[in-house]
């Protein structure tokens, strides 16, 4: 397994108390009593607030905010949490893994939310939005923006790493993974279809831990060369395997997320991570 640094990741999937889901803010259900919470959270820079990690410890509860940033939790009956009823305070999560780690206290009595005056209303909603202060911003281009299976083309990434943060962002992003070139994961959009291929650096040759500041951007520049490398036709996210170094994120949180998120292929997009990307799109060849 693939490790580095202080970037510890888990392959062990840890069993809930019970499900989880995201929902929009404001359904209620009176036979719950206190056992609910629910809020929104936004992102900096206008960014889509879908897909924020939202993880309440001591319950092991994980949930994704849905496209409007809402998310919900209901906690299990007190007869089915330990000791008949859990009771302590516990630390609410919201990861976004290139933005500001963020967390709230919650306190629960016997297997209910206390629901905090000022925090929380009545209802178990959170009074404000929680907003993440963005630590980098990744965006990736294709160059060409598409091609068809048959071209012969070199196909370029150019990656830009940015920082408008005061204090220097680490990144890290290994060059060499278990043989794998400057790795860049091709997933499919129309369909679950992840590829991974490695690639050429080309121009400025970093190590595998970068210092991002805000003096300017960091370009890094990937080549595939012979053309699409048998990719089916449709349209791909382009992901460069990196970690940001700066959020010391709980252990238990990253279980929840899943197995294999250190490891290239479909286990790393368990990853939350904002992107600003341009789909590559791979098309059939003309009918002769």
């Amino acid at each position: 397994m693939f490790k580095s640094h202080n970037v510890i990741f888990f392959a062990t999937i840890i069993l809930l108390l019970s499900g989880c889901q995201s929902s929009s803010v404001g359904n209620s259900d009176l036979a719950l009593g206190q056992r609910q919470i629910a809020g929104r959270v936004s992102l900096g820079s206008n960014l889509s607030p879908e897909g924020v990690f939202v993880w309440l410890e001591g319950f092991d509860f994980g949930a994704r905010t849905d496209v409007n940033g809402d998310f919900q939790f209901t906690l299990p009956p007190a007869t089915l949490q330990p000791g008949g009823g859990v009771s302590g305070a516990f630390q609410l999560y919201f990861y976004m893994a290139n933005f500001r780690l963020d967390a709230l206290t919650v306190t629960v009595n016997q297997g209910e939310f206390i629901y905090t005056p000022g925090v929380f209303t009545d209802s178990g909603e959170l009074t404000q939005t929680r907003f993440l202060s963005p630590l980098l911003d990744i965006e990736v281009r294709p160059i060409p923006e598409s091609a068809q299976q048959t071209d012969a083309v070199i196909l370029t990434t150019r990656i830009f790493l940015r920082t408008t943060f005061s204090d220097t962002v680490f990144v890290f992003m290994p060059q060499n993974v278990n043989g794998v070139l400057n790795p860049l994961i091709y997933s499919r959009q129309d369909v679950q279809q992840v590829r991974v291929f490695g690639s050429t650096n080309a121009g400025f040759t970093p190590g595998d831990t970068l210092a991002i500041t805000n003096d300017g951007p960091v370009e890094l520049i990937r080549l595939l060369t012979g053309g699409p490398p048998d990719l089916e036709v449709g349209r791909y996210e382009i992901v460069p395997f990196l970690f940001v170094l700066n959020n010391i994120v709980p252990e238990g949180l990253l279980r929840s997320l899943g197995s294999n998120l250190d490891q290239l292929g479909a286990g790393y997009l368990q990853l939350p991570f904002r992107r600003r990307t341009t789909i590559f799109e791979i098309s059939s060849p003309p009918s002769p």
